[in-house]
C-alpha cells in the first residue's frame, strides 16, 4: 500500500490518494486502510479508517481518504501530511 498524494482541498480537508494493490496470486482479500493525517504546523489532524473490500489477486485499488480540516485564518495549507498508519488484511 502506498499514498501517491496527500494535499488540502478547499472545503474538504485533508486528502490521500491511496494505492492498494493485493499481492497475492490466487486469494482476493478485502484491507483495512487507516491513515494518519497531519497539519503543516505538525499538530495531528485525525486517523481515518476505510475497508478497500474485493481487491482481486495481482490487482491494484485506488481511493481518497479525506479528514476534515479547517486551517486557521492566514495559515499555510502547504505541507499537511498523511502517512499509513496500519493496514489489515482479510479473506474475501
Amino acid at each position: 500500500m502506498e499514498i501517491s498524494d496527500c494535499t488540502y482541498v478547499d472545503k474538504k480537508g485533508i486528502s490521500a490518494s491511496v494505492m492498494v494493490f493485493n499481492h497475492d496470486v490466487t486469494a482476493t482479500y478485502t484491507y483495512e486502510v487507516a491513515v494518519k493525517f497531519t497539519a503543516p504546523d505538525g499538530t495531528p489532524v485525525a486517523t481515518q479508517t476505510t475497508s478497500v473490500p474485493f481487491i482481486r489477486p495481482g490487482r491494484w485499488s485506488n481511493l481518497d481518504i479525506v479528514a476534515p480540516y479547517t486551517p486557521k485564518a492566514g495559515a499555510s495549507t502547504n505541507g499537511v501530511k498523511c502517512a499509513v498508519d496500519k493496514v489489515e488484511r482479510s479473506a474475501g
